[in-house]
């Protein structure tokens, strides 16, 4: 399970980028929990907005008015109260279930992906560096191509319940130092400590005859490709990591992600049924889905194979199929997240969506928000981060599963909404209304 993870001096993140999804973040910065390091808080403005501030605010929200008076608009939502009912079932969320959801908000370019991607570099890093070539650079990028080295750590506990600390300090072309830290009640002990190309200090597997590290593979990464069994619960943790991040500077970009996903379908019965069932429970109309292989242009073609979806609707006169090019952007969007929802709940890892709300109705993030939610469901903990636009699921996921991200001269940073530092929201208030009435910041700065 992911407990948190950072990154300094990468993408748009200068100084740290912390994000925590243990359940008490006021009492691990009391305690000291977790790497000592100093933290991206919001700007002053953001934290000490007074309450005589708020009020001026209100009264100066002239919108308000019309929308109260145009209550015969709330009718159909009536109408769809179904729809509604996974968000009471955990509405507010508790505060174990916050380690399994937590939501990225804020303006655009304010830096919600970047932080998706920290992890999801983390986890390639990791497990893949030493398939890269040979001295090619390290596929990130630094704060403007600062010259700086980057610093990176995630927090994790492996499936025996072991809490580690992976850290790592990189350059453009080379890894300086790594360390894996384990982490019980009583201590926290360096059990492995990679200092340039040599190790430094090994407690976690049997010294054998190990070749020298490369410059721009990880420590494990190597270990793994050598079969140490030792390094297992690490890589264990990050091979779960999924996502759907744009990241064409680690591996390529496909030409169409969604000939990707068909052709995984193709070979999965459980996640074809799987988004068959979600499809029929909202409300698209399609009663089933299947996956063909699609027929080349030349039949003599040695390109390989490309698969394709069918949705199948019923209409009045019967069943009528079309192919899932021809279906709105957000069933193809819907289609391509739910075999990434499946993957992630069928191995309990941790999945990345970025642009969770994208193309789809307000009611179907909450429903997918209730996969994870739901024990009965999310029988193995896993584990959603998401950027997302919308305020729509801010109360389900109260100030403990909430990430603002706000950006200054073009550096962001972030914060919980439950740090002792963002102290405006008060039990019981509906948080997506503060945000909406521009009183907790991660909001866009519009001129006239």
């Amino acid at each position: 399970m992911l407990l948190g993870y950072g990154a300094k001096n990468c993408w748009c993140f200068k100084e740290w980028l912390e994000i925590s999804l243990r359940p008490n973040i006021r009492a691990n910065k009391e305690e000291g929990t977790g790497p000592q390091k100093t933290q991206s808080q919001p700007r002053p403005e953001v934290q000490t907005q007074t309450q005589t501030q708020a009020q001026t605010q209100v009264q100066s929200q002239p919108m308000a008015q019309p929308q109260a008076q145009s209550q015969p608009m709330a009718q159909p939502q009536a109408q769809f109260q179904p729809m509604a009912q996974p968000q009471a079932q955990f509405q507010p969320m508790a505060q174990p279930l916050a380690q399994l959801l937590m939501s990225f908000q804020g303006a655009n370019a304010s830096g919600k992906t970047c932080a998706l991607r920290v992890l999801a570099f983390i986890a390639d890093f990791v497990l893949n560096s030493h398939s890269y070539e040979p001295e090619s650079p390290l596929p990130y990028s630094t704060f403007f191509g600062s010259e700086d080295s980057s610093e990176f750590f995630a927090e994790f506990t492996s499936s025996d319940g072991t809490e580690y600390r992976y850290e790592a300090v990189l350059h453009r072309d080379h890894v300086e130092t790594e360390r894996i830290i384990r982490i019980s009640p009583a201590e926290e002990e360096v059990v492995l400590l990679r200092e340039k190309s040599a190790l430094a200090v090994n407690h976690l597997f049997t010294p054998r005859a190990v070749s020298v590290f490369r410059n721009n593979a990880s420590v494990i990464s190597t270990l793994h490709q050598q079969g140490v069994r030792e390094i297992s619960p690490i890589t264990a943790f990050f091979s779960g990591v999924i996502t759907n991040v744009k990241r064409p500077s680690l591996t390529p970009e496909p030409a169409s992600p969604l000939s990707v996903v068909t052709a995984k379908y193709f070979n999965d019965r459980d996640a074809i049924s799987f988004t068959a069932d979600r499809l029929r429970k909202l409300g698209t109309g399609i009663t089933e889905i299947t996956f063909r292989p699609r027929e080349p242009l030349l039949p003599e073609s040695p390109a390989p194979k490309v698969y394709e979806a069918v949705c199948i609707h019923a209409t009045a006169q019967g069943s009528y199929a079309l192919t899932l090019d021809a279906e709105s952007a957000g069933i193809r969007k819907l289609v391509a997240d739910l075999y990434l929802v499946h993957q992630c709940l069928k191995s309990g890892g941790v999945l990345l969506l970025d642009d969770g709300d994208r193309n789809l109705h307000a009611d179907i993030l909450p429903h997918l928000l209730h996969l994870f939610a739901d024990r009965d469901i999310n029988t193995r903990n896993a584990q959603l981060l998401f950027t997302s636009l919308s305020s729509d699921t801010m109360d389900i996921l109260g100030g403990h599963g909430i990430y603002l991200f706000e950006k200054e001269q073009s550096e962001s940073y972030c914060f919980r909404l439950d740090e002792p530092e963002t102290n405006i929201i008060r039990n019981g208030g509906s948080i997506a209304a503060s945000y909406r009435r521009r009183f907790l910041g991660g909001y866009p700065r519009i001129e006239p």
